[in-house]
């Protein structure tokens, strides 16, 4: 069941980071480099293929200057807000 769950909340990451490269029209091969990612596992874990690593996920929200915690907070990239 646990695992179940970390599954459902990395897959919410990676479309909430996807959303947000797409929203500001940032590619995946800028964001990869300064992440340090190959352009292959970024696609990957984008795509809900293969989960990012800690590391990964740290380096990557560095590279697009946002929290840690942002992605995890689905109001802050404007879901659910009321216009």
């Amino acid at each position: 069941m646990c695992s179940a769950i970390l599954n459902r909340r990395w897959k919410m990451i990676a479309e909430n980071i996807k959303a947000y490269m797409i929203e500001n029209n940032i590619k995946q091969g800028q964001v990869g480099l300064k992440a340090g990612m190959t352009p292959q596992a970024l696609s990957e874990s984008l795509m809900g293929k293969r989960k990012l690593s800690i590391d990964e996920y740290v380096s990557l929200c560095d590279a697009l200057h946002v929290s840690v915690d942002f992605f995890t907070d689905q109001r802050e990239l404007g879901h659910g807000a009321t216009n």
